[in-house]
């Protein structure tokens, strides 16, 4: 079936299937943890569920988001894990949250100059503590120093 996640080992062979929670329509990203737990994000409904490690199913670990961001495209671990950080697509910024789900933010705001953005797509953290996103709308990519 498509609507599970399944896991590997490290060569690639299957170990286990934990399946998505059947209500939500549309699943956009996933990220793990260093200590195996998958946090998974939905589009429109704006919610995070999680499968800590050795769980055999999703719990939501969110109550509704859409008050804080429109679309929830793509969700990372800030480099401490103890943040969410979830690309606001349609609301073009980003949503931050506690490791627990508690909504704690949102970041950047939505323009054409540098340091906005316009139909954020992905993001990723490099090194030091350099936040990269890829700025869809904008054509470019922007690096965005989170220490400050």
């Amino acid at each position: 079936s498509a609507n599970q996640i399944l896991i590997t080992n490290g060569d690639g062979l299957f170990k286990r299937a934990i399946p998505l929670p059947a209500k939500e329509p549309v699943y956009t990203d996933l990220t793990v943890s260093k200590d195996g737990a998958i946090f998974v994000a939905t589009g429109a409904s704006a919610r995070i569920y999680v499968a800590r490690p050795g769980s055999k199913s999703f719990s939501l670990l969110t109550k509704d988001l859409s008050r804080y961001m429109s679309f929830g495209s793509h969700i990372v671990l800030d480099k401490s894990e103890k943040n969410i950080v979830v690309v606001d697509q349609h609301g073009d910024g980003l949503a931050i949250l506690d490791i627990n789900g508690i909504y704690r933010g949102r970041k950047l705001t939505r323009g054409w100059r540098d340091s906005y953005v316009h139909f954020p797509a992905q993001i990723c953290f490099g090194k030091r503590e350099a936040l990269i996103l890829a700025d869809r709308n904008n054509n470019r990519v922007q690096i965005f120093n989170t220490a400050r």
